[in-house]
């Protein structure tokens, strides 16, 4: 075979497809381009897509990238996600880094990596755990006002961004160049460039003004 129908032969990878999967099933992972679950899904490897729509359960045995993720219910993923939008209602487990151009999450979450979005809304009604939280613009709040979730909403031993706005947060330290700590939360170091607020109702330990 010549050089050139060897490379015609590779450029002529049939395009990705669509999957659904329905009730309870585990389907292969691989490059999809767009995926719908209702029900529980297991996907039994790394899965790459355009598109992921869930309602219901699912676990990704591998890392996930995707660019448009939408979630209701619970994803675990084995491994690192990666998205350009994600909204997510519910509870997602990542057992690694969790990044995304924009992130809206309204449950809670477990990250063992980085927690990161140029653009981080989190409305919480259960925990974040994270080693890291960063972003441009983050928030971190409650997600009604009148849910009170015991504790602290979110745990990391760094949160940083440009812009940020905290609740019931517990960190190490906090760092940005404009900064609003709410009440309830625990910092043990602050530093900021620009601004900074701090609730009468939140401690902070050391501030620095950089």
């Amino acid at each position: 075979m010549t050089q050139d129908r060897q490379a015609q032969d590779a450029h002529a990878q049939p395009a990705p497809g669509d999957i659904r999967i329905t009730g309870s099933s585990t389907a292969a992972g691989g490059r999809y381009r767009r995926v719908r679950v209702v029900g529980e899904g297991t996907f039994d490897g790394p899965v790459q897509c355009e598109e992921l729509h869930l309602t219901g359960t699912l676990r990704v045995g591998g890392p996930l990238d995707v660019r448009r993720l939408h979630v209701t219910g619970d994803m675990t993923v084995e491994g690192s996600l990666q998205a350009d939008h994600a909204h997510i209602r519910g509870q997602v487990t990542v057992r690694g880094n969790l990044e995304a151009e924009h992130l809206d999450l309204r449950g809670g979450a477990s990250v063992d990596g980085l927690l990161s979005a140029e653009e981080l809304l989190l409305r919480l009604y259960g925990p974040v755990r994270a080693q890291e939280i960063g972003g441009g613009r983050v928030v971190i709040r409650e997600g009604w006002r009148w849910f009170r979730h015991a504790g602290f909403l979110a745990a990391a031993e760094v949160v940083e961004g440009d812009e940020l706005h905290v609740e019931k947060v517990k960190a190490r330290t906090v760092r940005g160049r404009r900064v609003e700590i709410g009440p309830d939360s625990e910092i043990d170091r602050v530093e900021y460039t620009v601004h900074l607020q701090v609730s009468p109702r939140a401690r902070v330990g050391e501030v620095i003004e950089r």
